[in-house]
């Protein structure tokens, strides 16, 4: 994943600060909006109702892929901002 992440990285340009924290923050509130929709039902339901065998929850597939991506990339981030 990492390589993959290095090859995304070095493919787009330079982009400046501002507009990263301002993607960031039209998709974080997007991430609010959609939560909001759902409920605790919503939120205990398999996450992958494709896959059997994985036995997540919705809420635990959308920790997975919100700020608990964000932690376990928070170490490359850095390191890319420091060049």
């Amino acid at each position: 994943m990492d390589e993959i992440n290095a090859i995304l990285y070095e493919r787009k340009p330079p982009t400046p600060t501002a507009e990263k924290l301002a993607d960031f923050r039209k998709g974080h509130e997007a991430v609010l909006e959609a939560l909001d929709q759902l409920d605790e039902a919503d939120l205990q339901r398999a996450y992958d109702l494709t896959d059997p065998t994985d036995k997540r929850s919705l809420l635990a597939g959308i920790i997975g892929n919100t700020y608990g991506h964000d932690l376990e990339h928070l170490g490359w981030i850095r390191e890319r901002n420091q060049k």
